[in-house]
């Protein structure tokens, strides 16, 4: 599904671009983007600098997009946990593309795409939700631009990969719809602090949607506590009567064997 970049919304691609006017430290960036009408939820992550672990980073990314769309179900109006089951999942893409890719990455065969999902060795065909893709601009970069396959994917790449003034305008005369996309960049160059703005903006939803999750989730956990404690009084309250019961019977006996005693 995600064998280009077309399905990845332009604002995206700008976004990513803003990043390369950070210095190269390292910086990593989570994108994430609902795809509601086609089904899919995708994870892009930029890193400038490849992080060790790459696979195992890339399987939690993947389990925290399943996991957000349960929270994201019981938190809807008139929803709740069991109005959410294994049918409701839908597929998770997680993109990482590198500026500079880690040696465990880089091929023989000089591949610069790599997809990848769940298989079975006798071929098993299950709906297994996650998909992976992995892009190292820095491969992508080394192949001569005369040797490039002229599409929309290569255009994508070289966007994403194009620092010089010459080689930016060599793509806008090679692809000319991809005019205004530069000149929205340009624009959003010349007033950094509206980038920064609309990032900051951003975080502070995020962190305010993450305390109104952690609000939630506490008071979940207090209600269930509560509900709990009701339980353990009603069942001590039924065990205290029980235990008075028992004990009046055994008074009741005690009784009953005094006077046979007496007899």
């Amino acid at each position: 599904m995600l064998h280009s970049f077309q399905q990845l919304n332009i604002s995206i691609l700008i976004s990513l671009l803003i990043s390369s006017t950070i210095p190269d430290n390292g910086t990593q960036f989570h994108i994430y983007t609902r795809k509601e009408h086609a089904g899919f939820i995708v994870n892009v992550e930029i890193q400038k600098q490849g992080y060790d672990f790459p696979g195992q980073r890339m399987s939690c990314y993947a389990s925290d997009l399943l996991l957000r769309q349960y929270i994201k179900a019981t938190k809807m109006p008139d929803h709740s946990a069991h109005d959410f089951s294994y049918r409701d999942i839908k597929p998770v893409y997680v993109i990482v593309i590198f500026e500079h890719t880690i040696s465990e990455l880089r091929l023989e065969s000089h591949d610069y795409i790599h997809h990848g999902k769940t298989t079975f060795n006798t071929g098993l065909d299950l709906h297994m939700p996650e998909r992976f893709c992995i892009i190292a601009l820095d491969v992508f970069r080394e192949i001569p631009y005369s040797e490039i396959k002229k599409c929309s994917q290569s255009a994508w790449l070289l966007l994403l990969s194009t620092e010089k003034l010459e080689d930016a305008e060599r793509l806008v005369q090679d692809y000319p719809w991809m005019s205004p996309i530069f000149q929205e960049i340009a624009a959003l160059r010349r007033r950094p602090k509206e980038v920064f703005d609309m990032w900051s903006e951003a975080l502070l939803q995020m962190d305010e949607n993450t305390l109104k999750y952690q609000v939630e989730r506490m008071q979940a956990e207090n209600e269930k506590l509560k509900s709990e404690k009701q339980i353990f009084e009603h069942s001590l309250s039924k065990s205290e009567a029980e235990n008075k019961q028992l004990q009046a019977r055994i008074a009741e006996l005690e009784h009953l064997l005094q006077e046979s005693q007496n007899k």
